[in-house]
């Protein structure tokens, strides 16, 4: 897996076609991490997560959901996109597989 630091407030911005709102968008992508997290180990430290393309662009689709979506969210039916679903599923046993060896290599 390649190195990588993960979704940034700048690749967010450009990826949302916004300037501006740093703040707000720097959140949203760590309540975007912490959550996909959740959704598959939250023991699993977030620079591992990063190494995965798929978990990074998850983190995009949630942000741009919940950025276009502020107004609206206390009266949408659904959670999370079908396109996160799809994403974290995709990778989530790729991420148990790789952090569980890991496991039994640093235990010994």
């Amino acid at each position: 897996m390649a190195e990588s630091t993960g979704v940034t407030v700048a690749d967010m911005q450009e990826y949302l076609r916004v300037d501006g709102d740093e703040k707000i968008i720097q959140n949203l992508i760590t309540v975007s991490e912490n959550a996909i997290m959740n959704a598959i180990e939250p023991k699993y430290k977030v620079d591992e997560y990063r190494k995965l393309p798929q978990f990074n662009q998850a983190v995009r689709v949630l942000v741009d959901y919940q950025y276009f979506s502020r107004g609206l969210l206390s009266s949408q039916t659904v959670q999370w996109p079908e396109s996160v679903k799809m994403l974290v599923n995709s990778f989530r046993w790729q991420v148990i597989r790789a952090y569980g060896n890991q496991q039994q290599t640093d235990t010994g």
